[in-house]
């Protein structure tokens, strides 16, 4: 999975995507996405296997279990957590999984 295929699976949830950060003020609900590690293996002096650690952040300013499960239901296994941002008054609710590429898959 990189970048572009995940930005346009998340796109089919029809609310604002971006990666990282928008560029402009958004209204809620909207997700962003970002590497926010990697955790590469190595062979022969190079990346024989690329492991990215994503981040998806939902903001939403009231909770909304039937968006979280459409989301859920496009990811892949995933960890989650919850929190609410009280200087912004919006929950951020955050998935973070791994993806794996190795040479074969990128050629």
């Amino acid at each position: 999975m990189n970048v572009k295929s995940l930005n346009t699976l998340l796109k089919t949830l029809g609310i604002p995507v971006a990666y990282r950060v928008f560029k402009t003020p958004q209204t809620l609900p909207y997700i962003v996405f970002f590497v926010d590690s990697t955790d590469n293996e190595f062979a022969d002096n190079s990346v024989y296997k690329q492991v990215n650690s994503w981040q998806v952040e939902l903001y939403c300013d009231t909770k909304n279990p039937p968006l979280e499960r459409s989301l859920e239901a496009i990811l892949p296994p995933y960890n989650k957590v919850e929190s609410f941002i009280d200087t912004e008054q919006m929950f951020q609710i955050a998935y973070s999984f791994e993806t794996y590429e190795t040479e074969e898959t990128n050629g």
